[in-house]
């Protein structure tokens, strides 16, 4: 049986990933700057769910959760408030992993495309 290891990190050269915890990952990839736009937005094109460790101004920017959840939908969770509520994020989020409806706000998670897009993406 082999071991699959349940994180990784990419290189910056696109090399061979480097293994370790999501927070590891995010330091390795955002750098010491890690709480500029610009490296965020790198490290979530490659890792969505590093979102997780971005500040929170950046969890309320639309354009760098937008690129997280079509990477890694589930990066939905880290949004913000807001934009669990924005329709084009939710969609984007569950057309990439249908089980990223449940941070979804309410009112969304009842909408019809919203559900549709959930179950056939």
């Amino acid at each position: 049986r082999s071991y699959v290891p349940r994180y990784s990190c990419f290189a910056p050269s696109g090399s061979m990933p480097q293994l370790g915890r999501p927070e590891e990952c995010s330091k390795s990839l955002l750098g010491r700057q890690s709480g500029s736009r610009k490296a965020v937005l790198a490290a979530v094109q490659k890792a969505g769910y590093l979102l997780m460790n971005a500040p929170d101004v950046l969890k309320a920017d639309s354009e760098i959760v937008l690129t997280a959840v079509r990477e890694n939908g589930r990066a939905l969770k880290h949004a913000s408030k807001e934009l669990l509520s924005d329709r084009e994020v939710v969609l984007a989020a569950v057309r990439q992993d249908g089980r990223a409806l449940q941070y979804a706000s309410k009112e969304l998670r009842a909408d019809l495309e919203v559900l549709s897009a959930a179950v056939s993406g």
